[in-house]
């Protein structure tokens, strides 16, 4: 066994990153140990990152980071390595990075690595003069280890013709850090209050919650010049104001289409019927006379919000619906059924499925976020989808995962959100399997013990690779052929299926238990437990048990072969 070195600032990066079952792959690049590259190592990071809407402060310091190691892998290192990969993996809330070679260990740099995790806080940069001290201020957590065995072309590491043939183990030297991703801003509500009183907008301010975001426009003409598309939940308006009243400004926004539909109150000193009848037949939510009480006024707002959200959760509804088919296609060997989570009634995870010739084109998708827009944004990529097969008649799979990566690269409107997805081709011989920056599906089995009757359930993490699309240019796509047996199950999911387990022991009981309800037979020892239907909702029911605390979309998709007692 080859001799490894690890030298940790913290508990082994390694160890923590097995307890997070599947790290879903982002990026993988091979670099050429040239200067040169340090350009495209910034970019690719810079485009990356920006998906994941980390901040600029935090994406140049990763540049940074992994550019002064680079540089020194190039220019310091006693046999220079002829291979250098540059991985990042999202594993549970962190972002992971590693930069991999394959030149002998590097003993300056676990000489100076010893010496800045003892003393890294009285080092600085021009001390260490190899630029780990300020990488260490940067990422405490970094880690180096040396000779780490790894299979060759696994995990986007290269061969060069040294390493040998497929599955022979290659040693690489590995540089390793990571951050928290940035977690999702849950919405807030924007409570717009256009008053020409100062003092009235003061005090409706003051009566409404603190958890409301207030903004205050002096009259009718300041709101529709300032609000600059800002989104706004809710508006309270007076009626008699100078160069746009409150009347007007409700009509001139029931002529825009962004925001005719946001709930509107007048409060307003005009106690006159004519008024009121004028300004409830302008499509508003409440009328309010002045001076108002306080609960009055927050029991008005609370039903205006309410009613709003009762109508925009139908439409979403509605929109989502047709993302997510009422069933999946009819396969002749096998057969396949789902189901879905969406605890704010939208998102972005869809199915999108395609005849194509005797083969079925099925992918799992999901596009970051939780709200319409996410959902408009699936609809986009199933578009894409469509029109993509359409236009070719016949494309493989991993040639369509190509093809959408470089979509995202180039289009300036899909560019701007990150979507991952894991595709299946079902034919009568096998299923074929790509995954893009997806979590791997899982493999479940079960044996029969005929002694006692029990029927063990095992599953297994595919190794199915692929990096997040629009990253790098004409990336590739591995994939993977797989003929199920009558005793597995093939399970496919988006990330939050997994991100509602907080533990390593939640999810291996979650796994578990799952295998055990799609495995397990019946009581003659043939078939399966009830149909996938059942056993879908099974699963179902046990995830909602064991994860009650779900905030993000989590889609759950089996396939088995066909039971044939049916």
């Amino acid at each position: 066994m080859e001799h490894m070195t690890a030298i940790s600032n913290q508990p082994d990066l390694q160890q923590a990153a097995e307890d997070l079952i599947a790290p879903i792959k982002l990026l993988s690049i091979s670099l050429t140990p040239s200067l040169d590259e340090s350009k495209r190592l910034r970019t690719a990071i810079s485009q990356l990152l920006s998906k994941f809407n980390v901040s600029t402060t935090v994406i140049s310091q990763v540049q940074l980071a992994l550019t002064e190691v680079l540089t020194n892998l190039v220019k310091h290192a006693d046999c220079k390595a002829t291979v250098i990969d540059l991985l990042v993996s999202k594993s549970g809330e962190h972002l992971c990075f590693q930069l991999r070679d394959n030149g002998s260990p590097f003993e300056g740099f676990t000489q100076h690595f010893t010496q800045h995790r003892e003393n890294a806080s009285k080092l600085s940069f021009a001390e260490s003069g190899m630029g780990l001290g300020i990488v260490f201020q940067l990422f405490p957590n970094c880690e180096y280890r040396a000779n780490v065995s790894v299979p060759a072309g696994v995990d986007g590491s290269s061969s060069d013709g040294s390493n040998g043939g497929d599955g022979i183990s290659v040693g690489f030297n590995q540089f390793s850090f990571s951050i928290e991703a940035p977690e999702q801003v849950s919405k807030q509500v924007t409570v717009a209050i256009v008053e020409d009183e100062p003092m009235m907008r003061e005090l409706v301010a003051a009566y409404l919650p603190d958890s409301y975001h207030i903004v205050s426009f002096e009259n009718g003409q300041a709101f529709l010049q300032q609000h600059q598309g800002q989104v706004i939940d809710l508006v309270i308006s007076d009626i008699s104001m100078p160069v746009i009243d409150g009347l007007t400004l409700k009509k001139k926004l029931s002529e825009n289409q962004s925001l005719a539909h946001v709930p509107f109150i007048f409060l307003t000193a005009q106690d006159d019927s004519d008024t009121e009848m004028l300004a409830n037949s302008l499509g508003i939510d409440n009328y309010l006379t002045k001076p108002v009480n306080k609960q009055k006024l927050i029991m008005a707002v609370e039903r205006a919000l309410s009613r709003y959200q009762q109508l925009a959760k139908r439409e979403k509804e509605m929109l989502t619906a047709n993302l997510l088919p009422e069933r999946l296609p009819e396969l002749d060997n096998y057969q396949a059924d789902y189901f879905t989570i969406s605890p704010a009634n939208t998102g972005g995870d869809f199915i999108y499925h395609r005849q194509m010739g005797d083969k079925t084109l099925i992918i799992l998708a999901d596009v970051m976020g939780h709200n319409v827009e996410s959902t408009l944004f699936a609809h986009a990529f199933s578009g894409f989808f469509s029109g993509l097969i359409g236009a070719h008649k016949s494309i493989s799979l991993s040639s369509l995962m190509i093809a959408l990566s470089n979509q995202l690269l180039t289009d300036p409107v899909l560019s701007k959100t990150l979507i991952t997805c894991v595709g299946a081709v079902v034919s009568n011989e096998d299923i074929e399997l790509v995954c893009a920056g997806h979590p791997a599906p899982i493999l479940f089995s079960s044996s029969c013990s005929q002694e006692n009757r029990e029927y063990p359930t095992g599953w297994q993490t595919l190794e199915l690779k692929g990096a997040l699309p629009g990253v790098v240019q004409d990336t590739s796509y591995q994939t993977h052929h797989l003929q199920l047996k009558d005793n597995e199950r093939l399970l496919l999911c988006t990330d939050g299926f997994f991100d509602a387990c907080t533990t390593r022991e939640q999810r291996d009981v979650l796994l578990t238990r799952v295998g055990q309800e799609l495995c397990t037979k019946g009581e003659a020892g043939e078939g399966h437990s009830g149909s996938l239907k059942e056993g879908i909702q099974r699963v179902e029911r046990i995830f909602t048990e064991l994860c009650n605390d779900v905030e993000d979309d989590v889609t759950v998709l089996v396939i088995q072969n066909k039971d044939k007692n049916t």
